[in-house]
């Protein structure tokens, strides 16, 4: 008996190693083939480049698609295009100076003062307070002057940001010089006559953006010069030199003889200056309307799509499996009312249906993937029904019945495996469909979240934010050869996986 039992357990030893082989040897068959398949390997290529760029493109483009504005002007074209000179010689790219930090660590910025105010460093910022013993006089200076080298066309757009904070009762007032590498000097802004609010903000805190987009200071700067007030006046008439500049920050303090004699000392602190110049070519993809990373956006939205249509389709083909086959093993009633229903289902168009499908269910990302798998499975449900047919009376199957297998066991066992290479297919052939279905709802506005950048949605913006007239390529093309590419991918691979495993093509080919 224990003989026995153990040639039994030796036998089924040997029976799992053997199918274990002849699994590995089915698998590095298929490898051995697939790879044949030329098509099928460029698609396969194309798919591993996708989910490459879906998976680092967080890493290799940083930057937030969505939230991180002005990173360069607005609708520029990518920093690669100098190489073939013409317009794109000498286009400037975004440069910033934190002011402050430089004046901190005396590098290419300084500060000098009034001698009865004294300067200290803190962590965050630069403190100007009262020396001791000294006279005060009723207002005082501060001059930071700040040299810097410019060696490009003239940009479209630069801003000055500034934050500070002071509970001192006195004024501030602000003027700001530019002195060109030609020696002639320009006023460039002034707090009285564009911000009048400006020392409140400063003392409590608040950021103050200077913009040279601003249409107030447009027309201050043009009638200063007794010009049309252009668009880009400002950098066109003040960054027009090759160069060093010196910009100089004038902060005239007003009252404060009346401060040091209630008791009370300055307390004014200058957290942060920054110039930043908006640059005219940004990155490998350019920038959009709003100055945002394109090629941010191309890697963000992948995730998108292929979240869309690798689901998408994986549920659509599950469903479409189980439908089939419930429709050929019940028969009937059932076959009947199943097929009715994939046949309604199927002469609606598709776009129509899902419009009014998200406007009822209004979900998220994955209410997109549900209604795009229910709207694909009865076009697969049909195909499946038609091979399953084929094999429902096979002897296999029926000598199966005969041995009384569970409906189950009968489906699992006998009924699910011989589909695989259809489901295979319709799992290729579906992911294209999901993909392009989810572009044409987000370019409408309707799909998923707002905040959250697909194709689809880069194309919409590209038409609203004037793309097309502006020629701006590089916020079009890309997004549009990536719903082509990937939808290719799929299709390539769908095909490649027909030819291997339907034997009427392999006797074909």
């Amino acid at each position: 008996m224990e003989v026995k039992e153990q040639n039994t357990e030796e036998r089924k030893a040997f029976l799992k190693k053997q199918s274990r082989k002849i699994m590995i040897q089915r698998i590095k068959g298929f490898i051995a083939e697939y790879s044949h398949n030329k098509l099928g390997v460029f698609g396969a290529l194309i798919f591993v480049f996708f989910v490459f760029l879906a998976t680092f493109g967080p890493y290799i483009a940083p930057a937030d698609p969505m939230q991180d504005m002005d990173l360069a002007d607005q609708v520029v074209p990518p920093e690669w295009v100098t190489v073939f000179g013409g317009e794109y010689v000498k286009l400037p790219p975004t440069l910033t100076w934190h002011i402050v930090d430089e004046i901190k660590s005396r590098k290419n910025a300084s500060c000098t003062v009034d001698n009865f105010i004294a300067v200290k460093d803190m962590d965050d910022g630069i403190l100007f307070m009262f020396k001791n013993g000294v006279q005060i006089e009723d207002y005082g200076s501060i001059y930071i002057v700040k040299t810097f080298s410019y060696d490009y066309r003239p940009p479209r757009t630069f801003k000055i940001f500034m934050t500070g904070q002071s509970d001192g009762d006195f004024e501030v007032a602000l003027e700001i010089f530019l002195k060109k590498p030609s020696g002639s000097e320009i006023l460039l802004w002034s707090s009285r006559e564009l911000m009048p609010g400006f020392s409140s903000l400063l003392k409590r805190g608040s950021k103050i953006s200077i913009e040279t987009r601003d249409f107030r200071y447009l027309e201050w700067f043009a009638s200063r010069l007794g010009i049309f007030p252009g668009q880009f006046i400002i950098p066109f008439n003040s960054l027009n030199e090759s160069g060093t500049y010196e910009m100089t920050f004038r902060f005239r303090l007003y009252g404060l003889k009346a401060l040091a004699s209630s008791g009370r000392d300055l307390n004014l602190k200058l957290k942060n200056i920054q110039l930043k110049i908006l640059g005219l070519k940004y990155g490998l993809l350019g920038t959009d309307f709003w100055g945002r990373d394109i090629f941010s956006q191309i890697a963000n939205a992948t995730w998108v799509s292929l979240t869309v249509g690798v689901i998408a389709a994986l549920l659509s083909s599950l469903i479409s499996s189980i439908l089939g086959i419930i429709a050929v093993y019940k028969g009937g009633v059932v076959d009947e009312v199943l097929m009715r229903i994939a046949d309604i289902i199927m002469i609606i168009p598709n776009l129509p249906l899902l419009l009014i499908m998200m406007a009822v269910l209004k979900g998220d990302i994955w209410t997109v993937i549900t209604i795009l798998a229910v709207i694909r499975a009865p076009s697969g449900a049909r195909s499946t029904r038609a091979f399953v047919l084929t094999y429902i009376n096979s002897p296999f199957v029926e000598a199966a019945k005969a041995k009384g297998a569970s409906t189950t066991r009968l489906i699992f066992r006998y009924l699910f495996p011989p589909l695989l290479p259809i489901i295979y297919a319709n799992i290729a052939y579906s992911a294209p469909a999901a993909i392009t279905l989810e572009a044409e709802l987000s370019y409408l506005g309707i799909a998923t979240d707002p905040y959250r950048i697909t194709w689809g949605k880069m194309l919409s913006l590209a038409q609203s934010g004037g793309a097309f007239t502006k020629w701006a390529w590089w916020w079009v093309i890309p997004p549009g050869l990536c719903i082509v590419f990937l939808s290719l991918a799929f299709v390539l691979i769908g095909h490649a996986l027909d030819e291997i495993m339907n034997p009427r093509l392999k006797r074909r080919r």
